[in-house]
């Protein structure tokens, strides 16, 4: 382990190497908890999004979905992009700051696909075999499915009936693409092996729990069933008692996942 890598652990083990060391293996312990809860919640929200996009798009919906708003090929419209894009090329290249651009929500989820397709092709695999592309489809790409851009043509066409147990209410879609962008972040953030103990993630697996029971709550408690989550939590390593007052209050004051 590198300074640089144990550097937060170090910070809450009065830089004691072993205590950190036991910091981190708890905070790898505490991840992969999280991260079985997060595989079974991603397998739920995919296949009950799968299912409503199939009634609204038909059974090849991920070769059906809607355009966007692409310009009409030689309308002005279609002139005045070019335009703007020759501008933005052109600020770009004179302040030496070349950012990717952003791709538009319909261009995003075509590109997904896409790159998906080509995977399985590469695979020798049926690229419109449709559970193989829901498998190899991103989490991300389930989370956009609920942009605001899409509200229209996805959730209010059918998508919302993929979560029929959330709580009744104004801005629901809205709320429940807030709660599904804090899970991809730390889905994220297990993913590369990032320091998560000092975070409140007790709320964080509330936040699992709660959303997977909008899509089926048998599910959801079968998941909270199997959870080894709280049994890690409650166990943390053995630090010093000013050492762990330090980190049980940063976890109370982060409020990242209450959503």
């Amino acid at each position: 382990m590198s300074e640089d890598r144990l550097t937060k652990y170090l910070d809450y083990a009065s830089n004691d190497w072993e205590k950190a060391l036991e910091l981190h293996s708890w905070n790898c312990a505490l991840g992969a908890s999280l991260h079985i809860a997060i595989q079974h919640f991603e397998l739920m929200l995919r296949n009950a999004c799968a299912r409503e996009l199939q009634t609204i798009f038909g059974n090849d919906w991920f070769n059906s979905l809607p355009p966007g708003n692409k310009p009409a090929i030689f309308s002005r419209v279609w002139f005045q992009s070019l335009i703007n894009r020759a501008k933005e090329c052109f600020w770009c290249c004179v302040s030496n700051h070349r950012k990717r651009r952003q791709p538009e929500i319909h261009e995003y989820l075509r590109e997904e696909i896409i790159s998906v397709q080509l995977r399985l092709k590469q695979q020798k695999r049926n690229p419109n075999n449709g559970p193989c592309v829901v498998a190899a489809l991103s989490f991300g790409f389930w989370v956009a499915l609920f942009s605001k851009a899409l509200d229209r043509e996805f959730y209010n066409a059918g998508l919302y009936r993929a979560i029929p147990n959330q709580p009744p209410g104004k801005k629901q879609r809205q709320k429940f693409h807030a709660k599904l962008e804090r899970l991809k972040t730390l889905r994220n953030r297990i993913a590369h092996h990032e320091p998560l103990f000092h975070r409140n993630l007790e709320q964080a697996h509330k936040l699992i729990l709660e959303t997977s029971g909008y899509i089926n709550t048998d599910a959801a408690n079968w998941i909270a069933y199997h959870s080894k989550f709280d049994e890690i939590w409650k166990n943390p390593p053995d630090l010093s008692k000013d050492d762990l007052e330090r980190l049980r209050k940063r976890q109370n004051d982060d409020t990242y996942f209450l959503v």
